[in-house]
């Protein structure tokens, strides 16, 4: 006599379950390939190398292959559903730890990020077939792949427009503002700093004002 714990679930029922994996599903990806927008805007802020942001989207590829045996033995001992908990706990947790930091939090963050999305590509597969009919299976796969892929689209569009006005942080922690305002120091190759401000009267006064006083000290070096 079949237990309670593999009664089969209603049409209903799992209608309702779907819906709750595909939208763990869409946040499996969207830690992974959000720092790729504005890698740029990162390595600038935290004054990392090409090689160390790079480590920013590698990281996560790694514990999927790494740290895959070890998050089996985590769901075996933890069950299916209290995993997919730790699961979304710990890209909340990786995801503040990235962006509340400097260079070395980013990437212990993305770590955490990397281990806790390894937890959840290993347990969805194990939910499904656990919880749906044979014949439904292929199905519920093939919305979760989709789900997976419209998170990373979603994030790979979404997140370049409020970094560029905010910072790289903004869409992760939205209460912290780039340092400095929307004012900042643009340095050119060949050219003579500037100072970048609104657009209005002040920002033709400072830019006169500042070219004035590169002439003056160009006129002292030759008559010196």
């Amino acid at each position: 006599m079949p237990t309670a714990d593999f009664r089969p679930l209603r049409a209903r029922s799992l209608w309702w379950l779907l819906a709750a994996i595909l939208l763990f599903a869409l946040s499996l990806r969207g830690p992974i390939v959000a720092p790729a927008p504005v890698l740029g805007l990162i390595r600038d802020a935290l004054g990392m190398s090409e090689p160390q942001s790079g480590l920013l989207t590698t990281i996560p590829v790694l514990c999927f292959g790494l740290l895959a045996p070890l998050e089996s033995f985590v769901i075996r001992k933890s069950g299916p559903d209290l995993s997919v908990t730790l699961s979304l706990l710990g890209v909340l947790a990786g995801t503040v730890v990235r962006s509340s930091g400097g260079a070395e939090m980013a990437i212990v963050g993305t770590v955490v990020i990397g281990a806790a999305i390894t937890v959840a590509n290993v347990v969805v597969p194990v939910i499904l077939h656990r919880d749906f009919p044979v014949r439904q299976i292929g199905i519920a796969t093939g919305a979760c792949t989709a789900a997976l892929n419209i998170g990373s689209m979603a994030t790979s569009v979404l997140m370049a427009p409020p970094a560029a006005v905010a910072g790289w942080r903004a869409p992760c922690c939205p209460g912290r503002r780039r340092p400095g305002g929307h004012r900042r120091l643009d340095l050119h190759r060949g050219a003579a700093p500037r100072i970048a401000t609104p657009c209005g009267p002040s920002r033709f006064r400072s830019t006169h004002r500042f070219s004035t006083a590169h002439q003056d000290l160009d006129k002292q070096d030759r008559m010196g």
